[in-house]
């Protein structure tokens, strides 16, 4: 089939296949990556509000530990149970601490 020109010469609409085949792949690649960036988007801000939770269990078990071991100031407190205490807080904030550092490390691993 023909088709006529602008400037009145005669082409082959075989001839724009190719390239309308190639737009049309072009215009699907944008869109898939357009579809990409949104969902690295969304998962960035899902590992985000997972950091924010794990730092903020982290956070708070800093502050418990050293408000316990606070209390050690005060006259006639049991610094054995104190010690118990704060060692226990502790061992939540190495947990927390972990957690937040996996969850960092799996984001830049993938």
């Amino acid at each position: 089939m023909t088709r006529a020109t602008d400037n009145g010469s005669v082409e082959s609409e075989i001839d724009h296949d190719p390239i309308e085949r190639l737009d049309s792949t072009l215009r699907d690649w944008r869109t898939r990556i357009d579809d990409l960036k949104v969902q690295l988007d969304l998962a960035a801000m899902d590992a985000k509000d997972t950091l924010d939770k794990q730092l903020e269990v982290a956070q708070n078990a800093y502050l418990a530990a050293r408000s316990r071991l606070s209390q050690t100031h005060n006259v006639g407190s049991d610094l054995k149970a104190v010690s118990r205490d704060v060692e226990a807080v502790l061992h939540n904030l190495k947990e927390a601490f972990d957690a937040v550092t996996d969850v960092v490390r799996r984001s830049r691993s993938e």
